[in-house]
């Protein structure tokens, strides 16, 4: 039987007694399904929605003041038993330092990176931080606690458990935290936590994007509305091959993202260095770049900022020779009737595979370089600001 104190059951009754379950039953009875064990009787399902409707809305709640107060003791106050900030990570925020935080569903959980390659992995895009002068942020969701900031101890525990990992996007961050999973934050996630937070520089791979098929399935990553509502950077190597690159950076212009490409012209496609998409804004300096987010937020104009850094021209893969494998990973995995959020954990490895281990090894070089440039780009800014 699932485990729920009288406290708790106390507060699901009353939530349940005044109809608030209504609202997403559908949607809660599918994910309760998913993680519950199934020999938990009808009574204490429906009151573990209510737990999670609760859970939800105080979440919710952060999530829209996060830019009302910048004061990490005042979120702390009102959203401790949700969130725990490393001391390195909450020292340097109070005192005006560099800190930088990663997406980490790419390294952890998706592609080939097994343990203890994946931690490995994450350790070397930290030490990449620290050697700029910088204050790495790694985040994950454990054991219904928002962890900002993690132990070498904590990451190795955290990366055994890859196979059981939930993906977590901005919608599934009161899910994940009410069900008491453990979880691994997309770039959308990731934008959340550390705008709530107050850490303004993000890394990750890539961001999703608008979907090839969009127009039929309406596919539009929620990566894309995340740094258009919160003021962050997100540096990142452009977007997959299966993202409508044209599309994506339309609708990042709609809504007043400005993509700023680092010593490169095109928006990059991943481990494919260029692309057919050409970037307005090309810097080769990582000082004129924090020049130009130090003038957005000193002039309060709301809304993120991408940095696109192309992979390493070494390790860049060939284009037309990427699009082919990405073609037959995509027919093989509507043939294995893949969809949602498996797709692509699923591409990631079946391309890896078709390219004999040459895009581990690109995503492995691009991760690290986004981190170190996102560092060195969290230096400038913080020096223009002190």
């Amino acid at each position: 039987m699932f485990p729920i104190k009288a406290e708790q059951l106390k507060k699901g009754r009353t939530i349940f007694a005044s109809g608030l379950y209504l609202f997403s039953f559908v949607w809660l009875e599918k994910f309760t399904n998913k993680f519950l064990i199934l020999a938990i009787n009808e009574k204490y399902r429906i009151l573990f929605q209510c737990l999670v409707l609760e859970v939800f809305m105080k979440v919710n709640e952060m999530l829209k003041v996060r830019n009302e107060s910048s004061n990490i003791d005042e979120l702390i106050s009102r959203c401790g038993e949700y969130i725990k900030i490393d001391p390195q990570v909450y020292q340097g925020l109070k005192e005006g330092k560099p800190v930088v935080a990663f997406e980490t569903v790419t390294a952890l959980q998706h592609g080939a990176y097994n343990y203890p390659e994946n931690a490995e992995l994450m350790l070397e895009m930290c030490d990449a931080a620290k050697k700029e002068g910088v204050i790495p942020a790694i985040i994950v969701i454990s054991k219904g606690v928002i962890k900002v900031g993690l132990s070498d101890v904590d990451l190795h525990q955290i990366a055994k458990q890859k196979n059981i990992l939930v993906k977590v996007s901005r919608r599934d961050i009161p899910l994940v935290l009410a069900s008491e999973i453990m979880g691994v934050t997309t770039a959308s996630g990731t934008i959340e936590i550390a705008a709530l937070v107050g850490i303004k520089f993000i890394v990750s791979a890539g961001i999703g994007g608008v979907h090839i098929d969009a127009q039929s399935t309406f596919d539009i990553s929620p990566d894309l509305q995340g740094i258009a509502n919160n003021n962050v950077v997100l540096i990142c190597s452009g977007s997959k091959s299966i993202i409508d690159l044209k599309l994506t950076l339309e609708y990042l212009e709609t809504y007043g993202v400005a993509v700023l490409g680092y010593n490169t012209k095109c928006f990059p496609s991943l481990c494919v260095r260029d692309s057919e998409c050409k970037i307005e804004n090309s810097f080769s300096s990582t000082k004129d770049i924090a020049d130009v987010i130090n003038r957005k937020y000193k002039l309060k104009i709301n809304g993120g900022l991408l940095v696109a850094n192309p992979i390493d021209e070494k390790y860049s893969l060939n284009k037309v020779d990427m699009d082919n494998k990405i073609f037959t990973a995509l027919n093989e995995m509507k043939r294995a009737q893949i969809k949602g959020s498996d797709c692509t954990t699923y591409l990631l490895n079946k391309v890896n595979d078709l390219s004999e281990g040459n895009s581990q090894l690109a995503m492995q070089k691009l991760l690290v370089s986004n981190a170190k440039l996102a560092s060195q780009i969290a230096v400038e800014y913080s020096d223009l600001n002190n």
